[in-house]
């Protein structure tokens, strides 16, 4: 059988874990294996029906997942499919329960703009504070611009997450905000207190990395340089 699709962590650029998305079939699903039970298959054919059915009579509790599988709730997740991850959530799954490389659910939530999925974590119990291998946090990939309106940042941040955690790489939420043009992020990120002037492992700071000329510009990138210019007196 063919390896199941598995999903980790993909930020280019900035040192952190990648998305790899591993052979699908003809049919652009990922052909079961024999240890996987029949949740794991739903899961993987998007098929939400059958998945909350199966949740509901206790499936997950009692399935037997392949050794290199992901968690039920981190597939769910990774695999975009919000509705399977709240019956799992609502169900007492373990919304900590990380893969082999450190990433939780409420760090997968936050990556892939599951807004109303992280709230529900966050009132479950979920760490907002746990990283992976490479020390990103919920909050810090949630500041990759990638999200609309990106209410994810705001929601962390009231949830007590910290605003200056550093990344193995050097990384800071501010600083990837800025990288990548998320202006609502970056203002309420300094405004919360992130220190601008703040440098990663390359010496680069909010302001170098939103006058970045690699990067496709927006007028986002505009109004962060005038933000950060007049926010920031950096020696």
């Amino acid at each position: 059988m063919h390896i199941a699709k598995t999903y980790k962590y993909a930020m280019f650029f900035v040192g952190l874990v990648a998305l790899s998305i591993c052979a699908p079939n003809a049919k652009g699903q990922a052909e079961p294996r024999d240890c996987e039970s029949k949740l794991m298959v739903a899961i993987h054919k998007h098929d939400a029906p059958e998945a909350i059915r199966l949740i509901k009579s206790g499936e997950n509790k009692a399935a037997v997942t392949c050794a290199s599988a992901n968690p039920l709730l981190l597939e769910a997740l990774s695999t975009q499919q919000p509705d399977i991850a709240i019956a799992l959530i609502n169900s007492g799954e373990d919304v900590n329960k990380s893969d082999t490389d450190g990433t939780t659910p409420l760090i997968s939530a936050s990556f892939y703009c599951q807004a109303e999925v992280v709230p529900l974590l966050l009132a479950k119990g979920a760490r907002i504070e746990a990283a992976d291998m490479l020390g990103n946090t919920a909050l810090l990939v949630a500041s990759l611009g990638h999200c609309p309106d990106n209410h994810l940042v705001q929601t962390l941040i009231k949830n007590g997450a910290n605003i200056k955690h550093i990344s193995t790489s050097g990384q800071t939420p501010l600083l990837l905000a800025a990288r990548y043009g998320d202006e609502v992020a970056v203002r309420v990120l300094v405004e919360k207190g992130a220190d601008p002037c703040a440098k990663d492992n390359d010496g680069r700071t909010a302001l170098s990395n939103a006058q970045n000329k690699e990067v496709k510009r927006t007028a986002a990138f505009d109004h962060i340089v005038d933000f950060l210019l007049k926010n920031s007196h950096c020696e």
